[in-house]
């Protein structure tokens, strides 16, 4: 396993391909939101600090990936999520 992948494994943090579940709860500037509700342009909070989402790809059945401009972690209401 590489060493960052280790390093969030040991942090609690979920790495790959994440997509978040709808009803996924997502820390912005503006809340606590489910990630249903977002939409392009909201800032969410991540380890990094506030990043605007550029794209959010996905639907209900295969839940939903938020796009930036580089990697992030994102806080949600149970977890850590790496989005690519």
């Amino acid at each position: 396993m590489p060493e960052q992948d280790q390093a969030h494994a040991k942090a609690g943090v979920r790495t790959g391909l994440n997509p978040l579940a709808l009803g996924t709860v997502v820390y912005t500037l503006d809340g606590a939101l489910p990630v249903e509700y977002l939409n392009d342009g909201d800032r969410v909070i991540t380890r990094s600090g506030a990043r605007v989402v550029r794209a959010i790809e996905g639907d209900a059945a295969l839940g939903f990936a938020l796009r930036f401009d580089r990697p992030q972690i994102v806080y949600t209401e149970n977890a850590q999520v790496v989005m690519a």
